[in-house]
């Protein structure tokens, strides 16, 4: 039996409304499993799981609100041109071609609601990688892709720092578990020796962004939240807004041949202080225009 009715502790951090439950069941050990819910379409649930002998989190798990899916913006598998995704320590961000593979290597310190509180100050190291499409069948028929991560060849300085702390562990192959939708449920697994080790939550960045700038316009004119919904969607990848009391007062847009139309939408915008363009040349240079 599960009880998880129970809240131990609230938090108005952030103007975010938690709420900290205690999970209990007989199957489990006392305290070993946390639950932090937000009231925010956009706040920071996750589940934490205590280590009952060392009274430390072992795991902190990112949740994510189940209707993202359906409201998320089109993306992923059908066009995976432009990826951002991250957990807490890895992100794969970059156009397909050119893409990035960041692991945080820092040690973190949390509150009692899984809140980073401190961390050390160690420089990662962003390697290229190469995504290659497994062509495995989804189990699920929901679109889902593999990917396998193919690195470039590691600096000579990383490889020796390694070596001289006898770094001997199996190498890791990671894959990438894509979801057709950019707020799907995304995945990377750690795979050592052809065994999965853990299967990591990823989520997008780029939504996540996309929807504090909604909540933001949350109370703005309606005018406004169209603008800002027609231009994001014709734009989904390449538009940054600034938003400041309410209220749209920068944009950046990068234009190309079928999406230039946007432009008429801003004169809709009375607070906008600022406005870059860029798109490309026929001669295929940047140009860039900024007011």
């Amino acid at each position: 039996m599960v009880d998880a009715t129970a809240a131990v502790g609230s938090s108005q951090e952030d103007t975010a409304s938690r709420t900290l439950y205690q999970i209990a069941s007989d199957e489990l050990p006392v305290d070993s499993l946390q639950l932090v819910v937000s009231a925010r379409e956009l706040g920071e649930s996750r589940l934490l799981v205590t280590d009952p002998e060392r009274k430390t989190f072992a795991h902190i798990v990112p949740l994510q609100n189940a209707s993202h899916p359906n409201q998320a913006r089109r993306y992923a598998a059908s066009d995976p041109s432009n990826l951002s995704l991250a957990s807490e320590r890895i992100g794969i961000f970059g156009k397909f071609a050119e893409m990035k593979f960041n692991q945080n290597p820092n040690h973190f310190g949390f509150n009692h609601f899984g809140d980073v509180t401190f961390t050390t100050a160690l420089a990662g190291y962003p390697l290229s990688i190469k995504l290659h499409d497994l062509h495995e069948r989804d189990p699920l028929g929901s679109g889902r892709r593999l990917f396998r991560c193919e690195f470039a060849p590691r600096p000579e300085l990383f490889r020796t720092i390694e070596e001289a702390d006898g770094h001997r562990e199996p190498a890791v192959e990671w894959v990438l578990v894509l979801h057709p939708l950019e707020g799907g449920w995304h995945r990377l697994l750690d795979q050592r020796s052809g065994k999965v080790r853990r299967a990591i939550p990823m989520h997008s960045a780029r939504l996540r962004a996309w929807l504090g700038l909604r909540e933001k316009l949350a109370d703005a004119d309606p005018i406004e939240r169209d603008v800002f919904q027609r231009v994001s969607s014709d734009i989904p990848y390449f538009s940054r807004f600034k938003v400041k009391d309410g209220h749209i007062v920068g944009v950046e847009l990068y234009l190309t041949a079928t999406n230039k139309h946007v432009i008429r939408h801003l004169v809709d915008l009375p607070r906008l202080e600022s406005l870059t363009l860029q798109g490309e040349s026929p001669s295929g240079k940047l140009l860039a225009l900024q007011r």
